[in-house]
C-alpha cells in the first residue's frame, strides 16, 4: 500500500487536479481513461448538412463537435496542482455547406438551434429605433439592422449608435425607391459596393448579407448578390408592422406559428416597441433566444 501510494504520487495525476468537477488526485492514467471517456457522449454532435428546402431557399448547416479523449488525457495528466482542466472538443465539419449553393437565399436558420433571428428592416421610422433598441437590451434581445444607404447617410449618428449597442448592422440597399429586379447588372453592383463601403466605414467589417428591398428578387439578382460576396436573407415570420394591423395581432401571429429557426421580419414603428416588449418575455418562455441573423446562421455552435 505504501508502495502503491508513493507510485501514485509521482506518477499519478497531480494533487488537486479538477476535470468535470470530479477530483483526480493521485490518479492513473488508465483511470483517468476511463473517466474521461464516460463523458464523451455529452460532447458529441454530429454535423448537420446544409439543404435546400423544396421551393424555399437554404438551410444552413451546423458544425459537429466530439470530445478528444487523448488530447484531454494528456492535458489531465500533465496538469499543475489544482488546476481546472478543461476537456479539448474538437470540431467535426459537415459534407455539404451554404458555400455549395452561394446563390440561394435563407428564409430561416436550421432549427436544431434554439434560437430566432430578429430581422429590423430600415429606411425610415428613425424616431422609434431608440425605443426599440432600449427594449431589445433589457431582454438580452439580439437583432440585425438591414439599413438603407440614403437612410444612413441621413442618420449617419443614429446609425452608429445601433453598431455601439451591440447590434449588427446589414445592407438592405442604397436605394429604397426601386427594387433590384428593375436594375441593370451593373446598377446592381453599384449598389452594393456602394453600401459595402458606408457600412464598412461604421463597424469595419464586411458586410455578409443582404435583405432585399419589399423581398423582390430574380435569379439575376441572387446570382449578382452572390457574386459580390453576399447571401441574400429573407423571413419566415412577418409582423406586416407597417400596414398597422395592432399589436395583439402582431403578437399572437408569433404566438401561434414561432419555431426554432425563425426569422422574424419587422420595421421601426410605434406599435413594434410594445410588440417586442410582449414577444420577448414569449420567446424566452419557449427557451427560444432571440438573436441576430448572423448569430443565428453561425454553423459552429461548438460548446465551450
Amino acid at each position: 500500500m505504501f508502495w502503491r501510494s508513493i507510485y501514485r504520487y509521482f506518477y499519478g495525476v497531480n494533487k488537486g487536479v479538477v476535470i468535470f468537477e470530479v477530483p483526480l488526485t493521485g490518479l492513473m492514467e488508465d483511470e483517468v481513461i476511463k473517466i474521461v471517456s464516460s463523458r464523451a457522449v455529452d460532447y458529441y454532435f454530429e454535423p448537420v448538412n446544409a439543404v435546400i428546402e423544396p421551393g424555399q431557399g437554404l438551410i444552413p448547416e451546423l458544425y459537429g463537435y466530439q470530445l478528444d479523449i487523448e488530447a484531454t488525457v494528456q492535458k489531465v495528466m500533465e496538469a499543475l496542482p489544482g488546476e481546472r482542466v478543461e476537456p479539448v472538443i474538437r470540431e467535426w465539419r459537415p459534407l455539404v455547406t451554404r458555400d455549395h449553393y452561394p446563390e440561394k437565399p435563407i428564409y430561416r436558420g436550421n432549427p436544431l438551434k434554439k434560437q430566432v433571428g430578429l430581422q429590423i428592416n430600415v429606411a425610415w421610422g428613425e424616431e422609434y429605433l431608440n425605443a426599440m433598441m432600449e427594449v431589445l437590451k433589457r431582454n438580452n434581445a439580439g437583432a440585425t439592422f438591414f439599413l438603407v444607404g440614403k437612410w444612413m447617410e441621413k442618420n449617419e449618428r443614429l446609425s452608429k449608435d445601433i453598431w455601439l449597442n451591440g447590434f449588427e448592422l446589414e445592407s438592405h440597399g442604397y436605394r429604397d425607391d426601386v427594387v433590384y429586379t428593375e436594375l441593370s447588372p451593373e446598377e446592381m453592383v453599384e449598389d452594393i459596393l456602394k453600401m459595402k463601403k458606408i457600412i464598412s466605414a461604421i463597424t469595419g467589417k464586411e458586410v455578409k448579407y443582404f435583405a432585399p428591398h419589399k423581398g423582390e428578387f430574380d435569379d439575376i439578382t441572387l446570382e449578382i448578390v452572390s457574386r459580390q460576396g453576399l447571401r441574400t436573407i429573407m423571413w419566415s415570420l412577418d409582423t406586416v408592422d407597417w400596414q398597422k394591423p395592432g399589436v395583439e395581432t402582431m403578437v399572437n401571429k408569433i404566438k401561434e406559428k414561432v419555431q426554432a429557426g425563425d426569422i422574424i421580419l419587422m420595421h421601426p414603428t410605434p406599435d413594434t416597441c410594445s410588440f417586442l416588449e410582449k414577444v420577448l418575455p414569449f420567446l424566452k418562455e419557449k427557451e427560444l433566444q432571440p438573436v441576430g441573423v448572423a448569430e443565428l446562421l453561425n454553423p459552429n455552435i461548438l460548446i465551450r
